[in-house]
């Protein structure tokens, strides 16, 4: 493996991943929403680790707060050893990636004949 996974990955990371994070957080506001829903892919921050190794997820189920607003959000990731595990995590801790899945598109094209 030479230099262009390494390169592609660093500049994926540095500039990708960061302007996402700022989109989110421009988002935020409360006058232009940015909402995570489910099904969404997700980066999930994790305050000991850098950037690079936080882990993808999909958001299962959304946790509203007292005032009917999301506040949090149950993940499914995948742990080092390939397990697929849930966890819940602020919505501040999640940012969304610019991917969507729709199952019952996936369901539909699995059916296909080919």
């Amino acid at each position: 493996m030479g230099l262009l996974p390494e390169g592609l990955w660093k500049l994926w990371s540095r500039e990708y991943v960061t302007e996402l994070r700022n989109l989110h957080r421009q988002c935020s506001r409360p006058e232009s929403r940015m909402s995570i829903s489910v099904g969404d892919v997700v980066t999930v921050f994790e305050d000991n680790l850098p950037r690079s190794q936080w882990r993808l997820g999909r958001v299962e189920q959304l946790i509203p707060g007292a005032d009917n607003c999301v506040r949090a959000a149950v993940v499914k990731v995948i742990t080092k050893t390939g397990r697929p595990m849930t966890v819940k995590r602020p919505v501040q801790k999640l940012f969304p990636l610019e991917v969507v899945t729709n199952d019952e598109q996936l369901q539909d094209e699995a059916r296909r004949p080919r």
